[in-house]
């Protein structure tokens, strides 16, 4: 199960750093010019720069979330996979096998499955947020 685990994490970890490293910098640059802008406003009140900033933050938050509904989309449907192996087990050992090794062995299969099955949603996710990401970034 660590080789899934590892495989997993290593295919999530090099799209969070390819959508981080193309997009999500970008956005925080032009949020923070954006930003340093209104701040240079002498003759804006003090609720005005606040309201400046905030819209000027927007397109960074709202993708920051848009990522973070996505990942936590892909973690919850390997979850209620790695759920159905486990019931998978239990349900054997309910039948009477108690070979422990065989088990761990189907656990463990099983959880390797689910993680080919869901590393290969990796490049749509990507997709996706790239589309929407080049979206808020005009």
């Amino acid at each position: 199960m660590a080789d899934a685990q590892s495989r997993v994490e290593q295919g999530v970890k090099t799209l969070v750093t390819d959508i981080e490293r193309d997009y999500i910098r970008k956005m925080q640059s032009k949020m923070f010019r954006c930003s340093a802008t209104c701040c240079d406003d002498s003759s804006a009140s003090m609720d005005d720069v606040g309201r400046c900033i905030d819209r000027c933050s927007q397109p960074l938050s709202r993708s920051q979330q848009l990522v973070t509904n996505e990942l936590n989309e892909f973690q919850s449907r390997l979850q209620r996979c790695a759920r159905t192996c486990q019931d998978e087990v239990q349900d054997k050992m309910k039948a009477g096998n108690t070979n422990q090794a065989e088990l761990t062995a189907m656990m463990e299969q099983c959880v390797g499955r689910c993680a080919d099955t869901h590393l290969v949603l990796l490049p749509d996710i990507k997709s996706r947020l790239v589309k929407n990401l080049q979206a808020e970034m005009n």
